[in-house]
């Protein structure tokens, strides 16, 4: 049969069930049929049947819905997860075992980042010592990074080292000494981003001696507070640096050995580090260490000239 036969053949079967008044959608066929020596084919837009040249009969292609094509419905992790620490788990893509998705909570992508990875820091400080605005502490974390979470308290020092250029913040005027308030064994205080009171003025409203941080209230009114104060955010005076936990130890890894350092940049008084401590905040969760009691590590009076080997330290091992 020729390819005009079969055109005919189908335009007929078309019409006979128009004429009988049938209500019927014919799927649409591609039909190659193969002709001898064509070259080229011919396509009825009515039927769907094409025919064309030599080749010999080619694979129909069917699709439902009026004529429109099909669509491949693909599982969300089908073509594979892009981080390379994700797999695909019941067509999710799923972070591996120490690692944490930050991703926007689409399910079929991952971004996966080691659950150890740092977003904050705190840190907790038991010294004994005279006089608090002599004092320097610093935190430096296993690669390097060096903060300075206190520096000389109620002195505007000029530089970070045990120099006399500077000046009071008052009200009380001590001299390069900074703030003569204690601090006592077993009244800790604690440092962290979101404290409420700079560290630039701690024991800034106490006046008279023997009053010390966190176990008395101050003494002038009304800028002081009657209840103790032991909760402050970071100040790095005339060092350098970033200004807050986050901000310099943000996005490292928390695993590794920290180091705590306290420095005496001025005459007159001498004490010790008793015990710290840090918590680390991390994508999976809160890391914690603490030294505890007891380290009575000496503190060199005036000994400090702005290098972490002037200073008195001690380590703890994450985790």
């Amino acid at each position: 049969m020729n390819n005009r036969a079969v055109l005919g053949l189908v335009r007929g079967f078309l019409l006979l069930i128009v004429a009988a008044n049938c209500t019927y959608e014919l799927p649409q066929v591609d039909v190659t049929v193969g002709g001898r020596g064509g070259s080229s084919g011919e396509t009825s837009s009515s039927s769907g049947v094409q025919t064309g040249g030599a080749g010999g009969l080619s694979a129909a292609s069917t699709s439902s819905g009026g004529g429109q094509g099909g669509e491949v419905d693909m599982s969300p992790c089908t073509v594979g997860c892009l981080d390379p620490n994700a797999v695909c788990v019941q067509d999710v893509c799923t972070c591996n075992s120490g690692y944490v998705d930050t991703d926007d909570g689409t399910i079929e992508t991952a971004m996966c980042q080691r659950a150890s990875t740092i977003v904050d820091v705190r840190v907790d400080i038991g010294v004994t010592h005279g006089r608090v605005g002599n004092l320097v502490f610093k935190l430096e974390s296993p690669q390097g990074q060096l903060f300075t979470i206190m520096n000389r308290p109620g002195w505007f020092e000029t530089e970070d080292t045990n120099t006399d250029m500077g000046s009071n913040i008052g009200p009380v005027i001590y001299g390069p000494s900074g703030d003569q308030s204690d601090l006592a064994l077993d009244y800790p205080i604690y440092f962290y981003d979101e404290a409420p009171t700079d560290a630039e003025e701690i024991g800034r409203y106490q006046s008279g001696g023997g009053l010390a941080i966190c176990r008395d209230g101050d003494t002038i009114f009304p800028e002081g507070s009657s209840t103790p104060l032991c909760d402050y955010h970071p100040n790095k005076g005339a060092s350098g640096g970033s200004d807050t936990f986050a901000a310099a130890f943000g996005g490292l890894e928390a695993e590794g050995q920290w180091r705590f350092c306290v420095g005496d940049a001025n005459l007159g008084s001498v004490g010790s580090l008793d015990s710290w401590g840090i918590d680390i905040m991390t994508l999976g969760g809160s890391l914690v260490k603490e030294s505890g009691p007891g380290l009575n590590l000496a503190i060199v009076d005036n000994g400090y000239d702005g290098s972490l080997n002037s200073m008195v330290c001690h380590e703890l091992t994450i985790p």
